[in-house]
C-alpha cells in the first residue's frame, strides 16, 4: 500500500470551463490518496490495481 498526500488548497483552476476557483482552506482540502499496488508476473511490473482518496486524512 502507498500513501500520498496532496495539498488540494493550491489547486485553483477549473479545466473545463478555464475559471480560477479556490479550494476552500479547511482540513479537508488536504487529501490522502491510497494507492494499491501489484507485481505482476513474469516481469515484475508494478501496477496501480485501485485507489481510494480520503478528504482530510493528511491533516
Amino acid at each position: 500500500m502507498l500513501f500520498h498526500c496532496v495539498d488540494e488548497r493550491q489547486a485553483s483552476t477549473n479545466r473545463k470551463t478555464k475559471k480560477i476557483v479556490k479550494t476552500p482552506d479547511k482540513p479537508e482540502s488536504l487529501v490522502q490518496y491510497r494507492l494499491r499496488l501489484d507485481k505482476s508476473p513474469p516481469q515484475g511490473v508494478w501496477k496501480t490495481t485501485s485507489l481510494t482518496t480520503v478528504p482530510g486524512a493528511c491533516s
